[in-house]
């Protein structure tokens, strides 16, 4: 019905600002690592591949969670690489 095209964008706003989010978070990273003197070919490698990982293993953790954790896991996800970023950031200027 109507509900079903509501759903995939919501999923696809979703999907964006997740990565939009993300992107961030690696700029984040990419500053500090130039910072502290990094190649920037192998900290950029090293970077996707993690990332790339991680998200892989998120995604199938997440579909395992289910529909009534999904608000709290958003949540908690976000803080996590804010606080992440923010720690790496930090620990790089001073």
């Amino acid at each position: 019905g109507r509900e079903e095209p509501q759903r995939s964008r919501d999923a696809l706003l979703s999907i964006a600002g997740l990565s939009i989010a993300t992107s961030l978070d690696a700029m984040t990273v990419g500053v500090a690592l130039a910072l502290m003197g990094a190649s920037p070919v192998r900290a950029g490698g090293l970077t996707a591949l993690v990332m790339g990982t991680l998200s892989l293993a998120g995604a199938g953790f997440g579909g395992r969670i289910g529909e009534g954790h999904r608000r709290g896991a958003r949540l908690a996800g976000g803080m996590i690489l804010a606080v992440l970023g923010l720690r790496l950031l930090i620990t790089a200027l001073f």
